[in-house]
């Protein structure tokens, strides 16, 4: 929640709506991807920790200010998934 908090506020500064992408993947395949990284393989061990954090903080992302919270579980999800950015509504006057 502290690395998301400033998200959070500028979404409000500005009336955005937010939205969370989570990236839930099986461990086995982040352990393996990270394994297979030249430049910065963390150990399986920081990759599990991350993976923890990650499950502890996916019940409380509404609760933190997000509007949406979008899980992803697979890479065929990911593959299929598109993103469209759109401006915020503008206020009534």
């Amino acid at each position: 929640p502290r690395a998301r908090r400033p998200l959070v506020e500028l979404a409000r500064a500005f009336g955005a709506p937010l939205a969370a992408i989570v990236f839930d993947l099986p461990q086995e395949l982040c352990t393996r991807r990270n394994a297979a990284r030249r430049d910065r393989n963390f150990g399986p061990e920081v990759v599990a920790a991350h993976i923890a954090d990650l499950r502890r903080s996916l019940p409380g992302l509404a609760a933190e200010g997000f509007h949406q919270v979008y899980v992803l579980t697979s890479p065929a999800e990911i593959d299929a998934a598109t993103v469209i950015v759109a401006p915020p509504p503008r206020p009534a006057r």
